[in-house]
């Protein structure tokens, strides 16, 4: 192997760990804008996505939404009033539902009409829960 001097060394360095430099943290992805959507209550935002028939049996429509949960921020114990199913796009939340568990990005829970949940962000970065509510008949 060939020798290489002091000066190739630093330079091979350099330009080696230079983007680490540059970039120290990774990548970290936001949906919305930091003020996107409507303030429904302190910490949560909401984003209205759409609603459509639902081509289901029991189901009239299908409502999408999206939440942005800030750290510390979250929603009381309510009454669910629709079939309904969650997924958490970013972030992490703590849910209530009968038991307390955790749901981490990319997790998805449910509920059911009439369920009482509660839910909180116990994170350091804000948390975006889609919401998908079966309307019924």
């Amino acid at each position: 192997m060939a020798t290489m001097d002091r000066r190739t060394a630093i330079t091979l360095g350099a330009t080696i760990f230079a983007p680490a430099a540059l970039f120290p943290g990774s990548a970290k992805s936001e949906i919305y804008a930091r003020h996107a959507g409507l303030e429904v209550m302190p910490g949560v935002r909401r984003i209205d996505l759409g609603r459509w028939p639902a081509a289901l049996p029991n189901y009239r429509s299908i409502v999408m939404t999206d939440y942005v949960v800030a750290p510390g921020a979250g929603f009381p114990p309510e009454k669910i009033r629709f079939d309904t199913i969650y997924h958490v796009l970013e972030g992490e939340l703590r849910v209530k539902k009968g038991r307390e568990f955790r749901v981490p990005a990319g997790g998805v829970f449910v509920g059911v009409t009439g369920e009482t949940r509660e839910v909180t962000n116990p994170g350091q970065v804000d948390t975006v829960m889609r919401v998908i509510a079966l309307k019924a008949r």
